[in-house]
């Protein structure tokens, strides 16, 4: 134990005395969101997410692939912003009331760094299953859910199986449920300590520019189901156990931090009907804490179709399952979202979609379900961090054909309201409709990667705009020619050139 110690501390001092290039001397500035729903800048640009998760399930608790700045040059220059960072309560507060400060120090250098390579943090408190005593690693950590209630041996885990097949039944497990609902309803302070788990973090990260916000809990499950069969229509687990634990968290949060966003998600399947349906849809009417929080919440959701199991398919793909997932179910999501978003305010974010990687082939499943899930997410114009993230092979060559899809041509910052934006990876044309505000004095960004273009590209405008690209960001950057107009219907088309 001593050795680990001793090895987490040279860790932390090599970070913390290791600067990394400064892509931005200013820095990332802080994002907010506005009336519309859009995440926004200072200057009132509207932003955009392209990025991925890095989440360490177990000792040391963070991602050693972001310690690897080569990588990280790689993924700033791919075009990824965002990073979903694991903040992993076991990680902080390994036992009760005993906060490593060793962890938080490393935590805080991982931030500094994403942000000189120009990527913000979501951090989210990940958990699958709770805890090691129903799955692999700790999410919330043992000290607390041996706090918890349990079953009787008789019911004890796995219960009502004898085994548990893949990870995500163990949810199903009766003491899993349990042991839910015992945070929820606050047994043996549980609330508390989650509550004081995040008013630390916040405390720490405070005022970063760099932070995007907190993701109060991954996937959280839907309580005792086995108590109460009703919480599993989506609404009532909504209702009844996740909002007022989040209205809980939030003012622990809010006591020391109430600037940076906090992200909240529904039950998984909570996303897939709109919050008009009784008893479906996430079934919040507001955000963590009220009203007065819009301008700071998002909801965070999740993607995966249930019918996709590319390990399980033949090719090419079936037809039936790609209009299941393609034409039904995640239209479904990013409809269900929407509706959600205009009800009750905040944000939307895409915090996660896998189960899919992309070899180059337009006709297997991983390749279809990939670009699918984010041309979907183009359409909605909302923000997405890749899950799976598989962009190098074991040797740690670079994976050109899942890179090739998952970089894309996309505006980072819009001087403006978006209207429409379509990346097609086959013909490799890029185009994007938005009205750009004159009184915005920052230029509308678009990220172009140069390996899409290796004869270079062309640009065309319509509306009175001009456009110039700098080629060591592989950003294009368009500002108004008149800046006595008070809007512009702009349009943005970019072609390869032949």
């Amino acid at each position: 134990m001593e050795s680990l110690k001793i090895l987490y501390m040279a860790v932390a001092v090599f970070l913390l005395t290791t600067q990394a290039p400064s892509i931005s001397a200013a820095g990332l500035q802080k994002i907010s969101v506005n009336a519309d729903g859009w995440f926004v800048d200072p200057n009132g640009r509207v932003m955009l997410f392209h990025g991925i998760n890095m989440v360490q399930k177990g000792f040391p608790w963070y991602p050693a692939t972001l310690l690897n700045k080569t990588k990280l040059r790689d993924y700033k220059n791919w075009g990824f912003n965002a990073v979903r960072l694991g903040m992993m309560w076991s990680g902080l507060e390994p036992q009760e009331g005993v906060f490593n400060t060793t962890y938080a120090n490393i935590m805080s250098s991982i931030v500094d760094t994403l942000e000189n390579y120009g990527m913000y943090s979501l951090l989210d408190m990940h958990q699958d299953v709770m805890s090691s005593k129903f799955q692999s690693y700790d999410g919330i950590p043992l000290w607390l859910v041996n706090k918890l209630p349990n079953p009787s041996q008789d019911e004890a885990f796995p219960w009502p199986f004898k085994n548990i097949g893949s990870w995500e039944d163990g949810y199903l497990a009766k003491a899993t449920g349990m042991a839910f609902q015992g945070l929820y309803s606050n047994r043996s302070n549980a609330l508390g300590y989650f509550s004081r788990f995040w008013q630390t973090t916040a405390k720490i990260f405070k005022g970063r520019g760099g932070v995007l916000g907190y993701e109060l809990i991954n996937e959280p499950w839907a309580g005792d189901i086995w108590s109460n069969l009703s919480l599993l229509l989506p609404g009532n687990a909504g209702s009844r156990n996740l909002m007022p634990m989040y209205n809980v968290i939030n003012k622990a949060i809010r006591a020391v931090d109430d600037d940076t966003i906090i992200f909240y998600e529904p039950v998984t399947w909570g996303v897939i009907y709109k919050n008009d349906y009784h008893h479906f849809g996430t079934g919040f009417n507001m955000v963590p804490g009220g009203n007065d929080y819009k301008n700071r919440s998002a909801l965070s959701y999740h993607y995966y179709c249930w019918f996709d199991k590319p390990a399980d398919e033949p090719f090419p793909y079936p037809e039936w399952k790609r209009i299941a997932c393609d034409d039904f179910w995640g239209p479904f999501v990013f409809l269900a979202v929407r509706g959600d978003r205009e009800k009750i305010g905040g944000g939307s974010f895409l915090t996660e979609f896998g189960i899919c990687s992309t070899d180059g082939n337009n006709k297997t499943e991983g390749t279809v379900e990939c670009e699918s899930t984010m041309q979907g997410a183009d359409a909605a114009l909302q923000s997405w961090t890749y899950w799976d993230s598989s962009f190098y092979y074991s040797n740690g060559s670079v994976n050109w054909n899942q890179v090739r899809s998952f970089s894309r041509v996309y505006p980072r910052a819009t001087a403006g309201t978006p209207k429409y934006l379509n990346f097609n990876l086959t013909s490799l044309i890029f185009t994007y409709r938005y009205v750009h505000l004159v009184a915005i004095q920052q230029p509308t960004e678009i990220f172009v990667p140069k390996f899409h273009y290796p004869k270079g590209f062309t640009v065309e405008l319509k509306g009175q705009l001009k456009w110039t690209f700098d080629i060591n960001e592989c950003v294009i950057y368009v500002t108004p020619v008149d800046s006595k107009l008070k809007y512009i219907n702009a349009q943005v088309i970019i072609k390869p050139k032949t």
